[in-house]
């Protein structure tokens, strides 16, 4: 039987001059396994360059990369010790205020106390700063929550503390003479011992009567036996204040007031012996002595 050959013609620009090749069956077999064997070699060695090429590269950004982060964490690193100092002395200033208020500060110890849990280790030893600045800004965050908690109880007592200061009478209602005090005394006109509720100032007519306390008109009213034209305002908290014997009243019931607003004028309606204010202070309708809430009422007068 005749073997089989393969015959490879090779042409060049001049037809007549081509060549034949004759090759056996297994000589061609294996000049074609050494192509593929060249060709994927080639190939493997074009994949490992193109992939070493790329791998460099990337190294070679990871390397930019990772040395941005580390300077970005030593930045947060500093700007977080500033924000831990800036803390620190607002807190001293915050301490200062709650004692001002009456009210206690939280310990400066929960700045340092963690919360419970399993605390995970970082699969690299460089991520540790990252691990410590997040726990140290957790730290600060939950440190801070208690300050705002406890700043807002300042701030609320602050606000009553101010609204008890300005709506409670503190200072005499006009310039006068004290000529009668809170108490029993003689009555002027009858000359029987009677109770007083309030003080007496003596003024001319038309002397400024100023509103001692923030608060609302209650009432005005004409009593010709008694305080004559009479003003009375609710300063809140259960206390009233009342201005009788007026010439005219520049208020109107409901209106708000202001301490050191003018309401009124001194005048001689009512029972009344001669040109004077009576003021009374009232505590749950109850009168009481003025000049407990006259700060300080030694110098009104001698």
């Amino acid at each position: 039987m005749k073997k089989r050959r393969f015959i490879v013609k090779i042409f060049t620009d001049d037809v007549d001059a081509g060549k034949e090749l004759s090759l056996g069956i297994g000589t061609f077999k294996l000049l074609v396994s050494l192509f593929v064997l060249l060709t994927a070699s080639f190939v493997f060695l074009l994949y490992h360059f193109v992939n070493y090429k790329v791998s460099n590269y990337r190294l070679n950004r990871y390397a930019v990369e990772n040395q941005y982060l580390k300077n970005k964490v030593s930045e947060l690193e500093n700007k977080v010790a500033l924000l831990d100092s800036t803390i620190d002395d607002y807190y001293n200033r915050y301490v200062a205020l709650s004692k001002y208020a009456g009210v206690e500060p939280p310990p400066y110890e929960l700045k340092n106390i963690g919360i419970g849990g399993i605390v995970e280790e970082p699969p690299s030893p460089d991520l540790k700063p990252v691990v410590n600045l997040d726990d140290k800004l957790s730290k600060l965050e939950r440190f801070v929550d208690v300050q705002m908690s406890s700043f807002e109880n300042v701030e609320k007592k602050l606000e009553r503390d101010e609204y008890i200061r300005n709506h409670t009478p503190s200072i005499l209602p006009c310039n006068g003479r004290f000529t009668s005090g809170f108490g029993m005394r003689k009555d002027p006109f009858t000359g029987r011992m009677h109770f007083h509720y309030g003080i007496d100032l003596a003024a001319p007519i038309g002397t400024p009567v100023y509103a001692p306390a923030d608060g609302v008109v209650k009432r005005v009213k004409r009593d010709p036996r008694g305080y004559g034209l009479l003003l009375e305002i609710n300063h809140g908290m259960g206390i009233t204040t009342r201005y009788g014997h007026l010439s005219k009243v520049l208020v109107k019931p409901g209106q708000k007031v202001k301490r050191g607003q003018i309401i009124a004028k001194v005048g001689n309606t009512g029972r009344s012996t001669g040109p004077h204010l009576h003021y009374e202070v009232r505590v749950l309708n109850k009168p009481v002595n003025p000049l407990n809430y006259i700060i300080p009422y030694q110098t009104f007068f001698n």
